[in-house]
């Protein structure tokens, strides 16, 4: 697991990276937050948008809180890794595995996904039947987002030739 710590001291190293990590980790989480309430925030009144920003925090189950929390944070940090290898690539010229990096940031990248996919198949009555009504999902999302991570860890340490 030391491919982790030298991929993160790599990585964010730069502040730039973690100025990324924390601004889509505020996206993500800002975005799931206003999503459910999103006929007040249609018509976009700051003060009410703050407020549900930080009400959310009192408003939510804690477990529901640090899903979301966990979820936010690791995908702002999958976000910034992924942007780092990208960029990398392009800079050796690695353009063929750029789109498979790419589809592996997306997939695991939104938890929520999961629901909205259900829901469209019609299926969304299934999390009623799921043992701990849906919170199954979340534990996936953040599997996926670890998975993730280490993938990414493993191709920023791992050292290819310049041929």
């Amino acid at each position: 697991m030391r491919f982790i710590k030298d991929a993160f001291k790599e990585v964010f190293s730069n502040k730039n990276y973690v100025i990324l990590a924390v601004i889509f980790s505020i996206v993500i989480y800002s975005f799931n937050v206003l999503l459910h309430n999103y006929r007040l925030v249609a018509e976009f009144d700051l003060k009410l948008t703050w407020a549900l920003l930080i009400g959310s925090i009192q408003s939510m189950p804690l477990l529901s809180y640090l899903y979301l929390s966990t979820v936010s944070i690791l995908t702002g940090i999958t976000l910034s890794l992924a942007i780092y290898q990208i960029r990398r690539q392009i800079k050796q010229a690695a353009g063929a595995g750029m789109v498979a990096i790419i589809m592996g940031v997306i997939a695991p990248g939104c938890s929520s996904c999961a629901l909205g996919l259900i829901g469209f198949l019609g299926l969304s009555s299934i999390i009623g039947y799921l043992p701990f009504k849906g919170l199954e999902i979340g534990v996936l999302g953040i599997t996926l987002l670890g998975v993730s991570i280490i993938y990414l860890c493993k191709k920023i340490t791992t050292k290819s030739c310049k041929a």
